[in-house]
C-alpha cells in the first residue's frame, strides 16, 4: 500500500491520470451529479464506469483534506488508491496491457481491480508471473496467469463475485425518494421502513412503490408483507404542519433519508415541519456457496488437468461481520466440492477487501485459504498460497492440544481484528488462527485433513497490554475448548 499524506495527495492523483491515461481519465471526469435531482443521479451512477464514482469521490476528498488539513478519504478514495499501487507494481510485467485494459473496460472493471491486486502480492513477494491473454488457446481455456516458480509452474484463476449492492442501491435510493413524494402528496408525516427478503429489480421497486402508495393513501398504519419477500412497516412521526422545536434525533439505517422543512426562528431555536422518514434494510446474502461453486467450476476449466493450479475467488462484502459470517457458510461448501471433485486444483483462496478505520491501512485484504488435501500434481516446494503463514510448527489432525504464552503489545480495539497466534501451512492442509474477531469474540479456528474446517468462540473480556496470558486450545473429533490462564472460556461439541 502506498504511503498517503496531505502532501503528496496531489502527486498520487497525477499519478493515476499517468498510468489509467489522459484521455480515459478525461472520460471519467465528464461525470457530474451537480444540479441533478436524487433520481437522476441515481440512474447516472447506474450507467457511468465504476471507475468513475470512486474518482469524483476521491477529487472531493482531496478538496477537503486540503481545506480541513486532516485526512478525509472515503472508502471509494481508498479503493483507488490501492488500485494505483497494484498497476504501479506489476505495470512492467509483460503483457500488463491486458489488465489495463480491463480496468477501462466497465463491464471488466472489478474483476481486472481484483486480478491486478493478486499478481501485484506475488509480484510483491518476488514471485516471476506472466499474464496471460484470455481466451482459448489449442482448443484450452487459459488461466489468468502462471506463476514461475523455481521448481515448476503454478496455474493462477481469478474470479471476483458481483457485488448486487451495486445494482441495488439506485433502486432503492430511487424509491426512496419517491416514497418522500408520495408521502408530501398525501400529507403524511410518517416513517416508511421496509425489510428485503430478497435482491430488488426494477419490477419490484415499481410494485413496491405502486402498494406503498396505497397504503399510504388509505392510511394504513402498521406492518405489511408485499409480495411475499419485502416486509413494510409504517409509523406516524407527527401532524402535517406539526411545528418541531429543537434537533430531532434520527438513527438512518444502512440506506435512507429524512426530509423536513426547516427554519430558525428570531431565537435561533431550530423548527421543523413537514417530516418524511424512509429507509430500507438490503437482503444480505450471507450464503454465497452456489455463487462460489459456480465460478469456481468456471475456473477450474481453465487450470490444466495436471494442475497444480490455485483458484482465486473475490467476495464483495468491505464490513468485517458480514464477511466472516460468508466465509463461515460458505468454506465447508467450497472444502467439500474442491476435495470430492477436482484434483487439479491445489486450493481455492478466498479473499474479501474489509475496511477497517482507524488503522494504519484501512483498506485490508483478508484470505481464507480452502486447502485440496489430495491433489494430482503438488505445489512446488518454493511457492507459498496468499493466506497462508507457516510457523513450521507440526499439528496433530485427530486430536490434539496447545498451549502457549503471549502478551499484547498493542490495545485491541472492539470491531477491529487482533491476531493472536496464526498458523497456515505453506498448502493450507494445516491451520490455526487464535484471534479476537470483527464480532468482538475470542476465536480458535483449525482446518486439517480430519476435521476439516472447525471453530469456537467465547465472549471477549479483553487483555490488559503487556500482562502475560496463557493460552490453551484442545481439538478432537468430539469437541473444542480453548482456556485462557487456566480458566475455561469455552467447550463446543463438533457437529
Amino acid at each position: 500500500m502506498l504511503q498517503v499524506n496531505l502532501k503528496n495527495l496531489e502527486d498520487i492523483k497525477n499519478r493515476i491520470i499517468y498510468i489509467l491515461g489522459k484521455e480515459f481519465i478525461c472520460e471519467m471526469d465528464s461525470f457530474k451529479t451537480i444540479g441533478l435531482k436524487q433520481s437522476e443521479v441515481e440512474r447516472a451512477y447506474s450507467r457511468v464506469h465504476p471507475f468513475a464514482i470512486w474518482w469524483d469521490s476521491f477529487k472531493k476528498d482531496i478538496q477537503n483534506s486540503k481545506a480541513t488539513g486532516k485526512m478525509m478519504l472515503s472508502e471509494n478514495s481508498l479503493r483507488v488508491i490501492t488500485l494505483l499501487s497494484a498497476l504501479e507494481d506489476i505495470e512492467n510485467v509483460p503483457n500488463f496491457i491486458r489488465i489495463l485494459n480491463s480496468i477501462r473496460g466497465k463491464g471488466t472493471f472489478y474483476s481486472a481491480f481484483f486480478e491486478a491486486n493478486i499478481a501485484s502480492i506475488y509480484f510483491n513477494r518476488g514471485n516471476e508471473i506472466k499474464i496471460q491473454e484470455e481466451g482459448i488457446i489449442k482448443n484450452k481455456r487459459v488461466s489468468d496467469f502462471i506463476l514461475n516458480a523455481i521448481s515448476g509452474d503454478v496455474f493462477l484463476e481469478c474470479k471476483s463475485l458481483e457485488n448486487f449492492n451495486l445494482k441495488e442501491s439506485p433502486l432503492w435510493n430511487q424509491l426512496i425518494q419517491r416514497i418522500h413524494g408520495i408521502l408530501k402528496k398525501y400529507k403524511k408525516s410518517w416513517e416508511v421502513n421496509m425489510f428485503a427478503g430478497k435482491q430488488i429489480n426494477g419490477k419490484d421497486m415499481e410494485q413496491l412503490c405502486l402498494k406503498i402508495g396505497i397504503d399510504i393513501k388509505n392510511n394504513n398504519i402498521g406492518e405489511r408483507v408485499i409480495d411475499k419477500y419485502f416486509k413494510v412497516n409504517y409509523k406516524k412521526l407527527y401532524e402535517w404542519d406539526q411545528k418541531i422545536y429543537g434537533a430531532i434525533q434520527i438513527h438512518l439505517a444502512e440506506i435512507g433519508s429524512f426530509e423536513t422543512e426547516m427554519l430558525v426562528n428570531e431565537s435561533y431555536i431550530q423548527i421543523s415541519q413537514n417530516c418524511t422518514l424512509v429507509q430500507v434494510m438490503p437482503y444480505i446474502e450471507l450464503d454465497v456457496s452456489e455463487r462460489l461453486i459456480r465460478e469456481f467450476k468456471k475456473a477450474v476449466g481453465q487450470i490444466p488437468k495436471s494442475g497444480p493450479g490455485i483458484i482465486h475467488i473475490e467476495i464483495p462484502y468491505s464490513k468485517g461481520e458480514q464477511f466472516l459470517k460468508v466465509i463461515d457458510i460458505a468454506y465447508p461448501q467450497i472444502y467439500k466440492k474442491l476435495n470430492l471433485e477436482s484434483r487439479r486444483v491445489n486450493a481455492v483462496v478466498i479473499s474479501g477487501a474489509v475496511i477497517e478505520y482507524g488503522t494504519e491501512t484501512p483498506l485490508v485484504y483478508n484470505h481464507y485459504v480452502v486447502p485440496n488435501n489430495n491433489p494430482r500434481t503438488k505445489l512446488p516446494e518454493d511457492y507459498y498460497i496468499i493466506g497462508t503463514y507457516d510457523t513450521g510448527l507440526p499439528l496433530a489432525d485427530l486430536e490434539g492440544t496447545i498451549e502457549f504464552d503471549f502478551k499484547l503489545k498493542d490495545e485491541i480495539n472492539p470491531g477491529i481484528p487482533s491476531i493472536i497466534f496464526n498458523h497456515c501451512d505453506r498448502t493450507g492442509e494445516h491451520q490455526m488462527r487464535v484471534w479476537s474477531s470483527w464480532n468482538k469474540k475470542l476465536r480458535m479456528d483449525i482446518v486439517n485433513p480430519i476435521l476439516g474446517r472447525v471453530f469456537i468462540e467465547a465472549e471477549y473480556d479483553g487483555f490488559v497490554l503487556n500482562s502475560q496470558y496463557r493460552f490453551a486450545g484442545r481439538w478432537s473429533k468430539e469437541e473444542l475448548g480453548m482456556f485462557v490462564n487456566g480458566k475455561k472460556k469455552a467447550v463446543k461439541k463438533n457437529e
